[in-house]
């Protein structure tokens, strides 16, 4: 992943001039592990729930679901706890828009559903549960991956956490 395009994917929360690819857990991160849960499983729609431990609140906690580590043509997801909300990342990789008050946003491979879509810090626990409907052309097994970003801008991930397949006739 190109420097520029993982900046994009941190939705301009950090500065392009200052922002480097991550390694698995980049300096000025405290972070404990982050865990998903399902972390395996099949189905169109899935409520997807990201934890963490942290003495330090995170700035934005996200879920990448693709092929690689990549946001472009990904569902990619975030809850920016600076501005509370939820964020899905352009087809392009490029840039993200917020769910605001709508029920759900869309790009061609997901939508985020407002409904069942939650953020929450108790004491040092971080929750944060996504609802998503995936579309009927992203097919097969993706990667889930975590990532978590301080305010410090310390980038923890992204992390394979899972994997889910789309379509299984199960």
């Amino acid at each position: 992943m190109s420097r520029a395009r993982f900046c994009a994917l941190l939705v301009g929360c950090l500065a392009a001039s200052s922002c480097s690819r991550p390694k698995a857990k980049s300096p000025g991160v405290n972070f404990g592990p982050i865990s998903i849960a399902p972390t395996s499983g099949y189905g169109r729609e899935q409520i997807f729930r990201v934890t963490l431990s942290s003495p330090d609140r995170p700035m934005l906690v996200g879920l990448l679901i693709n092929d690689d580590p990549d946001g472009a043509n990904a569902c990619y997801v975030f809850h920016s706890f600076t501005t509370n909300e939820e964020l899905l990342v352009n087809d392009n990789g490029s840039g993200s828009k917020p769910l605001g008050n709508a029920p759900a946003l869309a790009n061609a491979q997901c939508s985020i559903i407002k409904d069942g879509s939650t953020a929450s810090i108790t004491n040092n626990k971080i929750a944060v549960s996504f609802h998503i409907r995936f579309k009927e052309t992203f097919r097969g097994t993706k990667t889930l991956y975590t990532v978590a970003v301080s305010s410090a801008g310390g980038t923890q991930g992204p992390a394979n956490a899972g994997t889910w397949d789309m379509w299984d006739a199960r």
